[in-house]
């Protein structure tokens, strides 16, 4: 044998035999995955933050002032960071190319961030401010408070959302019903539908999808909606009042409303027609702007919010 073989394979065996029987143990713990399994206390103004290369989040929520914890890892180490104000869930090692699963239950009232990669995020009852950020999965948020989500290439679904609500989503439709209050959303090439929303402010843009969208309107309210090529749909309530604007490049507009629709502008060399009118005397700001999509406004059967002091 070749002295500088002899050389090489007594070095390897010198450090095979030098590393530290906990070190090599948790070396093999890293390779083999983790499970863990544990109940800690959380203070009532405590943050609760999850975070995966390549699985799925799951997050409920209960009476208890206490957080529960059930994840396991098919390769990698369970990251757990805890104190009274701050729990920090993660998977270190082999973990960003294996599969893993947080199931977590948070004391009603918590706030909770949630990243993934690769994987799927569901927050149910935390009746807080939520974070959820995914890049190929779906987001689905049920009863929070406040809430920021977005999604590359998954979608964003949220209901009972009783506050502010920012989402935007690349390739994925973005859904919220049931909400309380101001909103803003961005689409690429998803749809975007808005169902029962309770708002002063709602700002809506997308490229190519569809936006659809039913609430009531703040007399002092702003509600702008943008789609390059995608149609808008918005059904108001019977008795809305509003400063109303409606520009498109080649679709059509049509609407409910007894109303009269002067083009204010027309170039019939480019087609660009803008139409400004007013509903029950005036009050909210409602602009609608489609450059090769349809504006159609429907007349729904709620009422329209009552001014705000």
């Amino acid at each position: 044998m070749r002295p500088s073989l002899l050389l090489a394979i007594a070095a390897l065996a010198a450090a095979t035999a030098a590393t530290p029987a906990g070190a090599q143990r948790d070396r093999d713990d890293r390779e083999r995955g983790a499970v863990l399994d544990t109940t800690l206390a959380l203070g009532r103004n405590g943050v609760v933050e999850l975070t995966l290369h390549s699985g799925d989040i799951i997050v409920t929520s209960w009476d208890r002032q206490e957080v529960q914890i059930r994840a396991r890892s098919e390769r990698g180490e369970i990251d757990l960071d805890a104190t009274s104000a701050r729990i920090s869930l993660g998977v270190e090692g082999h973990g960003h190319t294996s599969d893993a699963r947080f199931e977590v239950r948070v004391p009603a009232g918590t706030r909770v961030a949630a990243r993934v990669v690769t994987g799927d995020i569901g927050i149910r009852g935390a009746r807080a401010e939520v974070e959820a950020h995914s890049v190929t999965g779906d987001v689905d948020i049920e009863d929070v408070s406040a809430l920021v989500a977005e999604s590359v290439s998954g979608s964003v679904r949220a209901v009972r959302i009783a506050g502010r609500v920012t989402a935007s989503s690349v390739s994925g439709d973005v859904e919220l019903t049931d909400v309380g209050g101001d909103v803003r959303v961005e689409s690429t090439s998803g749809e975007i539908y808005l169902s029962n929303v309770r708002a002063r402010v709602v700002r809506v843009e997308s490229v190519s999808g569809n936006i659809d969208f039913s609430g009531t309107v703040d007399r002092a309210g702003i509600y702008d909606f943008t789609s390059h090529s995608g149609n808008i749909d918005l059904v108001l309530p019977a008795d809305v009042g509003a400063q109303v604007s409606f520009e498109t490049f080649s679709g059509e507009i049509q609407s409910d409303f007894p109303i009269v629709m002067r083009p204010t502008v027309e170039d019939d060399r480019r087609r660009q027609r803008r139409f400004d009118f007013t509903l029950g005397g005036g009050g909210a700001r409602i602009t609608a702007n489609s450059f090769s999509g349809n504006i159609d406004l429907e007349r729904g059967t709620g009422r329209a919010a009552n001014d705000k002091e």
